[in-house]
């Protein structure tokens, strides 16, 4: 098995875990071959099983990702996958190249319980539109009868004023006491429970768009 048992039980209990630098010549068959351990691996558009990420200036993001409202700047806590019916379980990620510009991963739980009762009212009932394409639909962030948090406020579009009150609870200035940041090292390797997780960019100047970590969804 690729991941350490010791990481792997901390990954259970925590839901994340970050793995020290590979020696590996080829860091994608690296992650790749810890994705197969944890599920499926889940191929991207191009039916690649890594995808290279590398921070995106509005002008040429995607309309429906972070990036294309936020830029070079930090990013909100998110799930990712989101606007998928059932979101990726993990995301694997590991750095490639740094870039000039320190751009830690922060980290949240998502079901810690901080919020009040009225809060978790909020987070069950309010409706949003999540974008998908010609395939989109209503939902929540939490939901009783799922084991996942929905939460992207890149593709998930308020539908009431109590709906917008909800996605404002994992605003990183109310999260602020609760995150975890990550700071990156070449070779690093960090997984993170996309279901119970969020995570975010966290930076004070603009990103280098050098910096670049390579991802792996397995499910």
């Amino acid at each position: 098995m690729t991941i350490p048992s010791k990481s792997l039980r901390r990954l259970q209990v925590e839901g994340w875990v970050s793995l020290p630098t590979s020696d590996r010549v080829d860091i994608n068959i690296h992650i790749t071959s810890i994705a197969r351990d944890l599920g499926t691996v889940i191929k991207s558009r191009r039916g690649e099983s890594t995808e290279t990420i590398t921070p995106k200036g509005e002008g040429v993001a995607r309309v429906t990702s972070l990036s294309h409202r936020f830029g070079l700047g930090a990013l909100p806590l998110h799930s990712d996958t989101a606007h998928w019916t059932v979101p990726c379980r993990y995301i694997i990620l590991a750095c490639a190249e740094t870039g000039s510009v320190p751009t830690p991963t922060l980290l949240v739980a998502a079901h810690d319980p901080g919020f009040s009762d009225h809060e978790c009212l909020l987070l069950r009932s309010s409706t949003f539109l999540i974008r998908n394409g010609g395939r989109s639909f209503y939902g929540s962030i939490f939901d009783s009868r799922r084991q996942f948090v929905r939460f992207d406020p890149g593709c998930m579009e308020p539908v009431t004023d109590s709906s917008t009150t909800a996605m404002q609870l994992y605003g990183l200035q109310r999260q602020q006491n609760r995150v975890i940041s990550h700071d990156w090292n070449e070779g690093n390797v960090l997984i993170i429970d996309n279901w119970r997780m969020l995570h975010g960019r966290g930076n004070d100047s603009p990103a280098d768009p050098q910096r670049r970590l390579i991802r792996v969804y397995a499910q």
